[in-house]
């Protein structure tokens, strides 16, 4: 084991040598795109520097605004430029198709994306990460169990997003050599894949502070800070987030070595025709769920409503009431999109095939004419 362990940490280390000082390829007629690397690489960096790692009294954070989230969307959606412009600074078809669906697939999920957080930010009332975590951690409830559609959007969104299989249309290897960079070679060809990478920890990172509650795991505070060791609430505060991003992490790859490819068709039905539309019912579903909550308020002495000081903080009651509704139109959503695609739901496309008749056209003559047998 110790060998193998070894012969890993050896292939790792010679794989950085190799990219960082092979030899650069340029083609003849490429053309400059050095600068297309600052729109892929800067956006990494930038758009962590707002992730609440930790909320103790000296919170892990770099940057803290009251709109962190729409600055993380913002700065992550730039990416779609660099990929595009390293497509078509290459002066290669190959990876000007990549970059050209790169462009429109990249720009289809990022508004399902976008769209599928509102739900969750309903529950928080407030735009500011920490916020969100510290909702969470006052309700006592992750956002993913009042919006599990919105979870779910979210993630497809991300991976596709992210242009990871099945959605890897953009670098498919079997039709496109490599897509966008496939005339990238050398250190140049490894900032794809680190931004790449990078922009999986960005959205595993909001999905785990949005939906997972961040840092906040059940009764971690009240055995930890709340007797006084403050050291070990850090640690394990910290460990529950990189666990919590880790898990995500894991589905991607999951999904890449279970799924295939889509198909280019199949890529953006499922963007424009299932996950805009289910995003869209989300915010109309949950603004629903909200009101009926505030409204069965005090009705006939129930109470639903706990506080509204640090976002949607609910009552047992209240609770078990929002996991209905969310269950309930997570499953209505996928009835009633079903029923409005129902041309789209054989993806493999086997009723048509099923339907194709050939056409009897009349043979002309061969030719070369058959020899003669006796």
């Amino acid at each position: 084991m110790g060998i193998a362990t070894g012969d890993y940490l050896h292939n790792g280390l010679i794989d950085i040598y190799h990219t960082t000082f092979s030899d650069d390829y340029n083609p003849l007629y490429r053309n400059d795109g050095d600068a297309n690397f600052t729109e892929i690489s800067y956006q990494a960096g930038i758009a962590e520097a707002t992730i609440p790692f930790l909320g103790w009294s000296f919170p892990l954070r770099i940057a803290q605004f009251d709109v962190a989230l729409l600055y993380v969307l913002g700065v992550t959606s730039v990416g779609v430029y660099g990929i595009a412009l390293a497509g078509w600074s290459s002066n290669n078809k190959y990876s000007l198709m990549g970059g050209l669906r790169s462009s429109a697939q990249m720009i289809s999920y990022e508004v399902a994306m976008a769209l599928s957080l509102v739900g969750a930010l309903m529950f928080a009332r407030t735009l500011s990460l920490s916020g969100v975590v510290s909702a969470q951690q006052t309700d006592s409830v992750w956002f993913f169990v009042y919006q599990p559609l919105g979870f779910l959007i979210f993630l497809v969104s991300g991976i596709a997003e992210n242009n990871r299989a099945p959605f890897d249309l953009p670098e498919a290897e079997s039709e496109l050599v490599a897509g966008f960079h496939t005339e990238y070679s050398g250190f140049r060809w490894s900032l794809f894949f680190m931004a790449e990478y990078a922009a999986m920890v960005i959205v595993s990172a909001v999905a785990v502070t949005v939906y997972l509650g961040g840092w906040y795991f059940p009764f971690v505070f009240r055995l930890t800070e709340a007797k006084g060791y403050h050291n070990l609430y850090v640690i394990v505060s910290l460990l529950v987030f990189v666990t919590k991003l880790l898990a995500i992490l894991y589905v991607y790859f999951w999904l890449r070595w279970t799924l295939p490819r889509f198909r280019y068709d199949q890529l953006m039905d499922i963007g424009w025709k299932w996950l805009i539309p289910s995003a869209l019912i989300n915010i109309v579903l949950s603004a629903l769920a909200i009101f009926v909550v505030q409204a069965l308020n005090g009705w006939h002495g129930m109470r639903t409503i706990d506080s509204l000081s640090a976002g949607l903080n609910l009552t047992p009651s209240g609770k078990a009431l929002m996991i209905v509704m969310g269950l309930a139109g997570l499953g209505l959503t996928g009835l009633f999109l079903a029923r409005i695609n129902w041309r789209s739901r054989d993806f493999n496309l086997k009723s048509q095939r099923r339907n194709i008749r050939l056409v009897n056209v009349p043979r002309g003559k061969p030719a070369v004419a058959p020899i003669a047998t006796e």
